[in-house]
């Protein structure tokens, strides 16, 4: 039996019919084209090799290289001869900050190298002086050798940095308060290893007495701890814009002021009631090359504490004046502490004799 449907039934069933209807499966040809080409440049297009990548990470990037480039030479310029002096105490900053920021404890090696060795190079430029004078060596290969014990002395503000970013890594930004006892550690660890600790962060503050006279109750390490306490703070003020965090950076800023003022009181109250009545200067013939075996160096010391006593045999003031005795920097290269026999000598000459000893 045939039905007739009415035209709006048939539009409804045309309708359903198309979209019921299969989709077409063939590709047009333009996109088979481009599907084509694409994949023959596919096996062309090369990937960076994973040991490239990986050496990318581990190099400190531009800006953190320039942090630490800003900070070794704001570091330079409060040392003599430009004893910009107040630049020390923020000179670190942008070390400390870009040390913080970072999470790989390489990295952080290879930036505090960086620091280290344009500091170390430009406060330690005039040993080419005796290279060039005495070993009659050029200029340019002066300055060339000069590097060789630079890199070496880098290391220890290397080591710093990657110790920071560690401690860092694990306890937050609030790690950096502990920067002041890395640092000194790695000073006092750079005199026993090196020998020397040439330019350590404390002498910057050396023309200005206000500033060291924390030094009698630790030497040169208690100025470096000052500073880098300073440094340290406000490093953490600029990971921390909460009120809380700036208290306590406040407060540490306070705390260094005041050890600093009160140990310059200290001492200068102390000196107000007592005066050195005589200075004995002490310079015996030191040859250039050093003493070479043990009895010479005998030889030397037992000069240096026969000239002593003569200068303090008869003190302008009597027995009861105060002295002080002066030993110059010399060849003998003196280490008051690594060597025992010379701490006693020295002792010995200061209890009998009623004087002060400077040495070196």
């Amino acid at each position: 039996m045939l039905f007739r449907l009415r035209p709006p039934f048939q539009k409804i069933l045309l309708a359903r019919a198309i979209c019921f209807q299969e989709p077409n499966t063939q590709p047009r040809a333009g996109a088979s084209r481009t599907s084509d080409a694409a994949a023959a440049q596919a096996p062309n297009r090369k990937l960076p090799p994973e040991s490239l990548t990986r050496i990318r990470a581990g190099v400190p990037t531009f800006a953190e290289a320039s942090l630490s480039i800003a900070s070794a030479l704001l570091l330079v310029l409060s040392f003599p001869d430009f004893d910009l002096w107040w630049l020390a105490w923020i000179g670190l900053v942008p070390l400390l900050v870009a040390v913080t920021r970072m999470s790989k404890t390489g990295r952080a090696f290879l930036l505090g190298w960086l620091w280290g060795v344009i500091f170390f190079y430009g406060t330690c430029w005039w040993l080419t002086y005796p290279m060039i004078r005495y070993a009659h060596i050029t200029a340019p290969l002066a300055y060339v050798l000069l590097l060789l014990p630079v890199i070496f002395v880098a290391l220890f503000p290397a080591l710093f940095c990657a110790a920071l970013a560690r401690i860092v890594s694990r306890f937050g930004p609030a790690a950096l308060l502990g920067a002041p006892l890395l640092w000194v550690s790695l000073e006092l660890g750079r005199y026993a290893v090196a020998g020397q600790l040439w330019n350590a962060l404390g002498y910057s503050q050396a023309f200005h007495p206000m500033l060291i006279q924390t030094a009698r109750w630790g030497g040169v390490y208690a100025v470096s701890a000052l500073v880098m306490a300073t440094n340290s703070a406000l490093a953490f003020a600029f990971f921390h814009w909460r009120l809380k965090a700036l208290s306590f950076s406040f407060g540490i800023l306070t705390i260094t002021a005041t050890v600093s003022a009160g140990a310059f009181f200290q001492t200068h109250s102390g000196l107000s009631s007592t005066s050195v009545d005589s200075v004995v200067a002490v310079q015996p013939n030191v040859p250039m090359k050093g003493p070479d075996d043990s009895a010479s160096m005998n030889q030397l010391l037992n000069r240096h504490l026969e000239l002593s006593k003569q200068g303090s045999a008869n003190p302008p003031n009597g027995p009861d004046g105060s002295r002080l005795v002066i030993w110059p920097e010399s060849p003998m290269n003196f280490s008051y502490s690594r060597d025992s026999q010379l701490r006693d000598a020295v002792a010995t000459l200061a209890r009998t004799n009623h004087t002060a000893v400077l040495l070196n």
